[in-house]
């Protein structure tokens, strides 16, 4: 078909719209993955390193515990412990584990946080797409939970297991809508437990 004066014909191949459409998305993701945002970086170590998984029955873990402790327990794990940057009242260290899961669900990592001498928690950062999982583990051990918030406190709502040793367990009872925001499971010892209420 003959063109009529003042036509030009279209070039084939990819607008630039729809070029800079396929390129933003990409380098977006680029640029998230590769950003020090914790929740972030942290997923992308927990892809990209060589971890391990790990086996503690919550009811074996005690108040006694020491950093020293941790470190024995994990000796073949990457530790760090350092001075608190929880914010976590009576908190003063916290000792890092990384590992590819906990106790049969997928976790970033695993923090014991003393207060002084004494260990108060013992905490496990669940992916956020793994929230059924680390749920099922728990029950699986501890059968259904001993309590569960029917009404949101502080931004989320929370099932308990009572061990017999005075210590509990807490986890989140709905996933966060936020994808970067993970589940967590918490071991509060006796002492905590009897110091402030462990749910409200």
């Amino acid at each position: 078909m003959s063109l009529a004066p003042g036509e030009q014909e279209t070039p084939s191949g990819v607008s630039p719209w729809r070029l800079a459409a396929l390129l933003l998305p990409m380098l977006l993701v680029i640029w998230v993955w590769n950003t020090r945002f914790p929740p972030v970086r942290e997923y992308r170590l927990y892809f990209t390193e060589d971890r391990r998984p790990a086996e503690l029955p919550w009811d074996q873990i005690t108040e006694d515990w020491s950093e020293a402790e941790v470190s024995r327990r994990f000796e073949s794990y990457p530790v760090r412990c350092e001075p608190d940057y929880t914010g976590i009242p009576q908190v003063t260290r916290v000792c890092t584990v990384d590992v590819k899961s906990f106790n049969g669900a997928p976790a970033l990592y695993v923090s014991f946080m003393f207060a002084g001498s004494t260990l108060q928690r013992v905490v496990t950062m669940v992916p956020w797409w793994s929230h059924a999982a680390g749920l099922a583990a728990l029950q699986s051990s501890y059968g259904t939970p001993s309590a569960s918030q029917q009404h949101w406190h502080a931004g989320v709502r929370l099932h308990r297991w009572n061990l017999a040793n005075g210590a509990a367990i807490f986890y989140n009872r709905d996933r966060p809508l936020n994808p970067l925001q993970p589940n967590s499971a918490h071991w509060v010892g006796p002492t905590a437990c009897r110091q402030t209420s462990c749910m409200k």
